[in-house]
């Protein structure tokens, strides 16, 4: 609802920067509108809108489902626009393509946030309290007459204390909307986006990129928000925590001027930070490398990176690869017949192509291949190496104590425990009470050498192929997941947490003989 009110001139305004800043940027550039003031007094609900065109009633709308107050707009020219503008935001904190979304940390010290504060200002907490505890993930939740906030930390979500309520939720959801670059008149259908938020404290600054996804529901819109931190792009393959035997035996495959090499693991096991970090090792000015992604999550320099839409599907974006000459291919993710024919053809005829699959271990690269429809001779002839891995919680150093393994795993484990002192965290201010500070990746790493190559074509059996490679010293993940207990890394616990419990039984079995 809109109160019209009779033209008047920006000097007839005390404007306030923390009212301007209740429109972000991005909307008052597109409508060309600034919030100017209250209108009738301090304490009156309805706001002063000036605006290059006052009768734009889809714009006027549009803001007022973002303010969620009554508007009074009066028209202004653009120079007044953008000098009001100015007062609010500032050149220091104008977002360009560069900086993003801007946060003074210096603006935010000793500001008290509560359950009244505006949109802005909550989002802003948000953002700043997760970069603190290093959460990857934000869940904002919905549910009939409650909200809820939480943050993924080392792979665990913790709910979070806020001041996020059902009554200002669809506020806060309308902010990330705009940050986002999403559609805030559109409440009905799923919508993904992202943007950069820059940290200023003092001479210091910190870029990091979030992709978001809002999902509506019957009790609202629901939100998670990734942090995708953009020095992952630029990690080295040495950096991820392998194994000596394995790291070694990676480079050289990562070498090769063509074949496939996959990383398999389930959703965040840390599968694309190894192919970026793959990436990182091949590139140079003599090859051309070419991405396929679902979406984009970093950025990489002098890599032509591809994103996914509706309109070009995975296998049709792969295909046309062929025709753009490149040395290198990655592919997000393989989860079809026609990426997995474009993906074996293409490592087939000259290209190293990178790629994911959903498999349990390494070994079960081969029948997942074949459940696809892909034919042994194309997965023998094409397949280079495949990288099975999980990422562990590192046990703090700070408040780590050595604890018996529980019944359970002592059974299983049997005498994989021989010699070995299992650490666990008891928690302390370091690592939130966890326990737990940081993560680290746990492998193993199948290479397809000519008897592998012959037995795949043969049509062997997984079990055939994991006990040839085991002749060859293929070793399992719950090796180098023991190695890293035995040297205070990780707990038995965290095993029993991420390899799934078959697993653990068949390796446990084959390991003690």
């Amino acid at each position: 609802m809109t109160i019209q009110e009779e033209f008047k001139e920006l000097g007839q305004f005390d404007l306030e920067p923390e009212l301007i800043r209740l429109l972000p940027l991005a909307v008052c550039h597109e409508h060309h509108a600034v919030v100017l003031g209250r209108s009738g007094g301090a304490e009156s609900d309805t706001l002063t809108i000036g605006m290059v065109d006052p009768d734009n009633q889809e714009a006027i709308r549009k803001i007022g489902e973002y303010l969620g107050r009554q508007l009074a707009p009066v028209r202004l020219n653009l120079y007044e626009v953008n000098k009001a503008l100015d007062v609010g935001y500032g050149q220091k904190l104008i977002a360009d393509r560069e900086t993003g979304h801007v946060i003074d940390l210096a603006a935010h010290d000793g500001k008290t946030i509560g359950h009244s504060s505006e949109a802005p200002d909550l989002v802003d907490q948000i953002l700043i309290d997760s970069m603190l505890k290093k959460a990857s993930d934000i869940h904002l939740e919905h549910y009939f007459g409650d909200s809820d906030l939480r943050y993924r930390v080392d792979g665990i979500l913790r709910h979070e204390f806020s001041h996020i309520t059902p009554g200002n939720i669809s506020k806060v959801v309308n902010r990330i909307k705009i940050l986002s670059g999403m559609d805030i008149t559109e409440n009905r259908l799923p919508q993904d986006g992202r943007f950069r938020c820059t940290m200023v404290d003092g001479d210091l600054k910190s870029a990091t990129d979030f992709r978001v996804s809002v999902l509506p529901g019957p009790t609202g819109q629901d939100v998670v928000i990734r942090a995708l931190k953009t020095d992952i792009a630029k990690q080295q393959v040495d950096q991820l925590g392998m194994p000596p035997q394995i790291l070694e035996s990676f480079m050289a495959l990562v070498q090769n001027p063509e074949g496939l090499i996959l990383a398999t693991g389930p959703t965040g096991s840390g599968k694309t930070t190894t192919l970026y970090a793959a990436l990182n090792q091949v590139r140079d000015k003599g090859r051309k490398i070419i991405t396929a992604e679902d979406p984009i999550e970093y950025y990489v320099d002098k890599v032509n990176q591809k994103q996914v839409s509706d309109q070009i599907s995975m296998a049709i974006l792969s295909r046309s690869f062929l025709r753009h000459d490149p040395d290198v291919m990655l592919i997000g993710e393989i989860r079809d017949l026609d990426t997995a024919e474009t993906a074996s053809k293409a490592a087939a005829t000259g290209h190293l192509v990178l790629s994911t699959l959903h498999t349990p271990d390494a070994i079960g690269a081969v029948q997942r291949f074949r459940g696809l429809g892909l034919e042994n001779d194309e997965i023998a002839h094409a397949l280079l190496g495949v990288m099975a891995q999980r990422l562990l919680r590192k046990v703090c150093p700070l408040c780590a104590q050595e604890t018996a393994p529980d019944e359970k795993q002592a059974r299983l484990l049997g005498g994989l425990l021989d010699g070995v002192k299992n650490l666990e965290g008891k928690g302390c201010a370091e690592c939130m009470g966890t326990g737990f500070k940081g993560r680290i990746g746990i492998f193993e790493l199948l290479v397809v050498d000519d008897d592998i190559q012959n037995i795949i074509y043969e049509n062997a059996t997984g079990a055939l192929i994991r006990a040839l490679a085991r002749q060859k010293g293929f070793s399992v993940m719950l090796e180098d997941a023991m190695d890293k207990v035995a040297k205070g890394i990780t707990s038995v616990g965290e095993i029993f947490r991420v390899i799934p419990y078959r697993q653990l039984l068949i390796t446990a079995k084959e390991l003690n003989g």
